[in-house]
């Protein structure tokens, strides 16, 4: 049962578009990308890891609210060894050398220090980018490829753009289908992912790495040939069915954006005036 379970949580692992109907869900995507914009601009003006925890304990509730949650902890496996890199790069490099000194030393041209100083900008490092990926996640769990070029249309972005900008985002969850099949393939004819390490083993990786090459490049050719069956680019202006509109929704998603990043620009000022 544990290794069964362990091959289900690793199949399901990943950023991949989530049916339902929720606030993010029912919410205009560009209410969103507006959102996601929001969050980075907040996130990169603090330097302190209490505000930046504040903001991602903010956002784990809208996703636990959305019951986006487990989806969300899923993805944050994907995040978790470029999150250690960043701490552990800026705790002994990162930010001044202030505070109590637990460790100096020399290696060739480096000299890394680790002070309290340190540790706190590391965890701030840390918690923005956790900040930043969180909203980014919480966008692509709901956010469809449809409604998403709809929108960008809606603001006359140029149509090659638009069209370039949301296949990448379904690429992602396209390319996530193909790994997990590709390994679903392999374990079905006896190769085991789970007891070591797959970057310890290059027969595992090229079972996996080969594979995904070839369906990488059908999938490019199809889409190519799609397109050119639809016309693409024959026209100036692309027509649709559906139109994105704001609802009441849009505007309790931007209230409970505009309200977490009210507080917490009262609570902690970002520029402080002079007394």
């Amino acid at each position: 049962m544990r290794s069964g379970s362990g091959q289900k949580w690793k199949t399901r692992m990943g950023v991949v578009y989530v049916p339902g109907e929720s606030i993010l869900h029912r919410a205009n995507p560009l209410t969103k990308l507006a959102g996601l914009i929001a969050v980075t601009v907040i996130s990169l003006a603090y330097s302190t890891p209490l505000p930046l925890a504040i903001l991602c304990g903010g956002l784990l509730l809208i996703a636990a609210s959305c019951r986006l949650l487990l989806p969300l902890l899923r993805a944050y496996v994907l995040i978790v060894p470029l999150l250690i890199f960043v701490i552990v790069v800026d705790a002994f490099f990162g930010g001044e050398a202030t505070g109590t000194v637990y460790f100096s030393g020399t290696f060739g041209w480096f000299h890394p220090e680790l002070t309290s100083g340190r540790i706190m900008f590391a965890l701030a490092m840390g918690l923005r980018l956790l900040a930043i990926s969180t909203f980014s996640v919480l966008f692509i769990l709901t956010t469809g490829y449809s409604s998403f070029v709809r929108s960008l249309r809606s603001l006359r972005v140029p149509e090659h753009f638009s069209f370039s900008l949301a296949y990448a985002l379904r690429s992602i969850t396209g390319l996530q289908e193909d790994v997990n099949q590709i390994m679903d393939a392999q374990r079905s004819r006896g190769l085991e992912f789970d007891k070591k390490i797959l970057t310890k083993n290059r027969n595992k990786v090229m079972a996996v790495t080969i594979p995904m090459t070839v369906a990488v490049l059908h999938r490019s050719r199809h889409v190519s040939d799609a397109m050119q069956s639809r016309g693409f680019g024959g026209t100036a202006k692309v027509s649709g069915y559906q139109t994105p509109r704001f609802t009441p929704v849009d505007l309790v998603l931007a209230g409970l954006l505009a309200g977490l990043i009210t507080a917490l620009i009262i609570l902690f000022p970002v520029i402080r005036v002079p007394t």
